[in-house]
């Protein structure tokens, strides 16, 4: 009897001793967040109801787990897209005057549109720190029936607010003389150099077939044109020339370059009927004097400062 009791305490201690360890262990477990990790782990799998049987209906699964979100019908926007699709179909059958609305609208902001719209265009250069080399140019349209006055046009930088007036001008420049000035037209195709600089030989001018030889005594941006009749049309080799001026003067002038002053020194070898000669005629004023009944004399440009 006393071997049997025995036996019944060792089971009772042992039974004590694993519920103990068991308590233990889900107290730790509780402890370090046991609970939480078990939650998250099982949203890895899916729902097994599902897995085996599919959805069922196309609004979710047959059953829904505990941390699986509501998988709710939206609302039906077909309607909304259909009317989307009319809209931008309309707006692409009016895309033409909707972008001539919106440039309209544009002008509108900077006053009545000019009644010279279409008829001139503005260009220029701003890319110098230098005022000579800043520029724009007023171009008249090739198609236009008539002439357009320009003098008295007013210029505004859109940046800076300054305004400037386009001047007059003088048809044919002389030098050292008065000049006579009058308002600037633009023919058709003709276009103006306007710049806020000073005039480098004190006006306004309309260029001509002479113009180059201005740019030998001056600096002109952009340069002046430099097609001059050649020095060699000024003197036509006749008799009578030849005996004046001698062979060598037609040695000279055939080989200097149109729009070109003589140099300071001549050759020893020029009769002084010669040296007179390329003094009063291969200038600008003598070529102007030579040249300014010609047909072509005038050119469809002016400088405006």
């Amino acid at each position: 009897m006393a071997s049997h009791g025995g036996g019944n305490k060792i089971l009772t201690i042992l039974t004590v001793v694993f519920v103990v360890f068991i308590i233990a262990l889900i107290i730790f477990w509780v402890v370090t967040g046991g609970p939480q990790r078990g939650w998250d782990a099982g949203k890895m799998f899916t729902n097994p109801v599902e897995y085996i049987f599919g959805n069922g209906t196309t609004t979710g699964p047959l059953i829904k787990l505990p941390w699986q979100p509501d998988n709710t019908r939206g609302p039906d926007i077909s309607d909304y897209v259909q009317q989307a699709d009319q809209q931008q179909q309309t707006a692409d059958g009016n895309s033409g005057s909707s972008a001539t609305n919106a440039e309209t609208s544009q002008l509108q902001q900077y006053g009545d549109p000019s009644p010279y719209q279409g008829e001139v265009t503005i260009s220029g250069n701003n890319e110098s720190t230098d005022p000579a080399q800043e520029y724009i140019e007023v171009q008249a349209a090739d198609g236009n029936t008539a002439p357009i006055e320009v003098t008295s046009w007013t210029l505004q930088s859109a940046v800076s607010g300054k305004e400037g007036f386009l001047p007059q001008g003088t048809l044919v420049f002389q030098g050292g003389a008065v000049n006579t000035l009058q308002p600037v037209y633009l023919a058709p195709g003709a276009s103006a150099v306007v710049t806020t600089a000073s005039s480098p030989i004190g006006v306004s001018f309309e260029q001509n077939i002479c113009s180059g030889y201005l740019g030998q005594l001056q600096s002109f941006y952009p340069a002046l044109d430099s097609s001059c009749p050649a020095a060699s049309d000024a003197l036509p080799q006749t008799a009578q020339n030849l005996k004046t001026y001698g062979a060598s003067c037609f040695d000279y002038v055939n080989n200097l370059p149109a729009c070109q002053f003589p140099g300071a020194s001549l050759p020893s070898n020029l009769s002084q009927a010669c040296r007179s000669f390329l003094a009063t005629t291969l200038s600008y004023n003598g070529c102007v004097a030579m040249n300014q009944s010609q047909s072509n004399f005038e050119l469809p440009s002016w400088r405006l400062y």
